[in-house]
């Protein structure tokens, strides 16, 4: 997958993620791509990585962004 595919997948992931301010979803649209990239080995390790503040469970957290990733082609194990 080319760089700039996998950011713009990874941000538009999280895009429905209810956050407390915008810079939590963008660090954890930032920690979504390393792991697209192979730099973090699973989504829950992004959601962790990122600290994201949300009224959202992190396990709800971690299945949207899973599904959304699914649907754009990106392979989840």
């Amino acid at each position: 997958m080319i760089h700039e595919d996998a950011e713009k997948i990874a941000y538009e992931s999280v895009s429905s993620i209810p956050t407390l301010e915008k810079n939590d979803n963008y660090r954890l649209g930032y920690n979504v791509h390393q792991f697209i990239i192979g730099k973090l080995e699973s989504v829950e390790a992004a959601v962790k990585s990122a600290n994201v503040r949300s009224e959202m469970n992190p396990t709800k957290i971690c299945n949207t962004i899973k599904e959304k990733l699914k649907n754009s082609g990106v392979e989840i194990k």
